[in-house]
């Protein structure tokens, strides 16, 4: 009897076929930020950069660079003496330093790292959307989705942007590593993923998602191909272990570390019974959906043709 053919890794996308499916979505974002690039620095942003200059360069500085609000901060805004914040991200504090360093406080070469990070994330959004079979119609529609999000144009014209779009790129790296592990076969990829975790770790609280990524990966592979057999759901296992494993072990710490008596004041914290609590959630909502209204309808001017084969 003929032993059953090994089915054969998926194919790389070629160059030629990524950049066909990432540059309308490039396009797209490069256009839309180009007005932000001028913007001069806002309060948070001089708050982050002061927070920076003062945390010493050293791993326990860094990593309690964003601990506590500074004094004109509180007197500004009307907040708590000393209000804690639950943040720990040194490599957010140590870009922040390097920029410093580099370029002082103008705010121009800011806004174009944060833009490049975000083209950066663009790009990769579109390997994924090839990688998982959506085709390069798919694969255009993805980029240009992720380009045009809403919260793009903060990130960008906040210098403070930087935690979002650095911790975005570290985590659609991560799980592009994952999916190139998975799907090619080659298991020495899963260290770039943990290496991107870690970044991710170092950045923003947001990298316990990607976990759930990998997870639902594993679990979008089974249900395409049918009732998995145990050789396959002790491979999905041995490759995403060790990420579960990983974001588990920084979320069970960063809940034991959270100080449930540090609550934040107006603006930054909203419990659900305060008086203020609808209309913020009202402002938030109405913010989120003109900013995708006025940014979606851009999208005409570059054409449908972009967005078909």
């Amino acid at each position: 009897m003929t032993p059953p053919a090994t089915p054969s890794p998926t194919p790389r996308p070629g160059l030629r076929r990524w950049w066909a499916a990432a540059w309308p979505g490039l396009v797209l974002a490069a256009a839309l930020s180009a007005p932000w690039l001028s913007s001069p620095m806002f309060l948070d942003d001089w708050h982050v950069l002061f927070q920076a200059d003062q945390a010493p360069l050293t791993a326990e500085g860094l990593a309690q660079g964003f601990t506590f609000l500074d004094r004109s901060s509180i007197e500004t805004w009307n907040l708590p003496a000393h209000p804690a914040y639950h943040f720990f991200r040194p490599l957010v504090v140590a870009s922040y330093k390097l920029d410093l360093a580099l370029w002082g406080t103008a705010p121009l070469p800011s806004h174009l790292l944060n833009l490049l990070l975000h083209l950066t994330s663009v790009a990769l959004v579109a390997l994924l959307a090839l990688r998982l079979g959506g085709g390069r119609r798919v694969a255009r529609i993805a980029a240009v989705l992720f380009a045009i999000q809403p919260q793009v144009c903060v990130a960008i014209v906040w210098t403070s942007g930087r935690t979002e779009t650095l911790a975005g790129l570290w985590m659609l790296a991560g799980f592009t590593a994952y999916v190139i592990a998975r799907q090619d076969r080659r298991p020495w990829w899963l260290a770039g993923t943990l290496a991107a975790l870690g970044l991710a770790m170092l950045t923003k609280e947001n990298a316990v998602l990607l976990p759930a990524m990998v997870g639902a990966f594993e679990l979008s592979r089974w249900i395409a191909g049918g009732w998995p057999s145990r050789q396959q759901v002790a491979r999905a296992a041995a490759h995403a272990a060790p990420v579960i494993v990983a974001g588990t072990a920084y979320l069970g710490w960063r809940l034991l570390a959270w100080d449930p008596g540090a609550e934040l004041g107006l603006p930054y914290y909203h419990a659900p019974l305060e008086a203020g609590f609808a209309v913020h959630a009202l402002a938030k909502t109405a913010y989120n959906l003109v900013a995708l209204v006025t940014t979606a309808m851009l999208v005409p001017l570059f054409g449908v043709e972009l967005l078909v084969e």
